[in-house]
């Protein structure tokens, strides 16, 4: 729809209209058209919060070139995550949706629209039983950003969030998984003019509870450039208020990780299932790594905490429990100490195709 020069809509009379993209979001995979006309009849946009699982509900669409096709299923999850929009939250239907679907209402049996049709997951490109549907409260959001200004503005803080899983609860001594862990604050952004913290978990958000950094990341993206925001913050078992002035999201690259040049001093960690190297000057060159210090993953062992971790080749290892590691020893101290806590929490760092640094939080269990 993006670069589309031509768009025509049908309806179920029969009658054909030519349409006008008022603007697209490729970060929901959401456009608005608008049609002359008059008498068009439409549904409502229902209230997507309110959908409960085990819900009946219709999939509308053009199944492959089926057109004006309607299927029933029930609400299998919501707030399922998918690498295909950054900014949605998705319900998950078990209403059959193949191609073509996308784009088509998803209804409950009041008949409001309650999401838009926009994936499956599937071994075949066939559905079996796992659709997904945009909320129709994102659709709203994104509608009314559009007709405003053909465009969709979302609010930044500048930092990298993650999940907290039962590994990192452990390594922090956090109470429960609740709320998203910072992992990288960017220097001079918002975040780090505001004085959050690599480490600190926002549990609120405008006295809103944050239950994962999807929640949270919905919520900024949400916010209009400008405002100020007021996260509830974890820091050393403490809370604190931290109010931000959010600024506007930009883009942002790939990561990328360094090819094995097989020319540097490794050691290895059979405990964590890891080779490393010492990142020194002269190894940094080799690889064109514009950064020096802390350990370099060449290798992650299969089935070894590491891996469990999701811990990659070309990664580094800067910190292990806030310390500092630059050698196999620091690490292997740092592990010793932390074998009553059951984790230990790692910081990473990677860079993307632009050479901007990326900084992650990892926890790997002890065995």
């Amino acid at each position: 729809m993006e670069k589309a020069q031509k768009v025509t809509v049908s309806t179920f009379d029969g009658n054909e209209y030519k349409a006008k993209i008022v603007g697209t979001d490729p970060k929901t995979d959401l456009a608005l058209l608008k049609v002359e006309g008059k008498s068009f009849p439409f549904l409502p946009l229902g209230d997507s919060s309110t959908v409960r699982v085990g819900e009946w509900v219709l999939a509308v669409g053009n199944p492959l070139q089926t057109e004006f096709t309607v299927t029933a299923g029930i609400i299998s999850a919501k707030g399922r995550q998918l690498d295909t929009a950054e900014y949605a939250d998705y319900i998950q239907t078990d209403a059959a949706i193949n191609r073509g679907n996308s784009g088509g209402p998803l209804v409950n049996l009041r008949g409001e629209v309650i999401g838009v049709n926009s994936v499956i997951l599937s071994p075949n490109q066939g559905s079996v039983g796992i659709g997904f549907a945009i909320p129709s409260n994102i659709v709203k959001t994104i509608v009314t950003a559009l007709k405003g200004s053909g465009k969709v503005e979302r609010g930044y803080m500048g930092v990298s969030i993650q999940d907290i899983g039962p590994a990192d609860k452990e390594a922090l001594g956090l109470a429960s998984t609740t709320g998203a862990l910072i992992a990288q604050v960017v220097p001079g952004g918002p975040a780090d003019t505001a004085g959050l913290k690599a480490y600190d978990v926002v549990v609120k958000c405008n006295s809103e509870p944050i239950k994962n950094a999807t929640a949270l990341k919905l919520k900024i993206g949400s916010t209009k450039p400008g405002q100020v925001v007021t996260l509830g913050v974890l820091r050393d078992g403490k809370s604190r208020d931290i109010s931000i002035k959010v600024s506007k999201l930009g883009d942002k690259g790939d990561e990328s990780f360094p090819a094995d040049k097989g020319d540097a001093v490794s050691n290895v960690s059979e405990e964590l299932g890891l080779t490393l190297t010492a990142l020194t000057s002269k190894v940094a060159e080799n690889y064109g790594i514009p950064y020096k210090g802390g350990l370099l993953i060449m290798d992650v062992k299969p089935l070894s905490p590491a891996y469990d971790a999701g811990l990659q080749k070309g990664l580094i290892i800067v910190e292990a429990n806030r310390t500092k590691v630059d050698t196999l020893q620091d690490l292997n101290r740092v592990v010793a100490a932390a074998k009553s806590r059951g984790a230990v929490l790692f910081r990473l760092v990677a860079f993307d195709n632009s050479g901007s640094k990326i900084e992650l939080l990892r926890s790997l269990r002890l065995r």
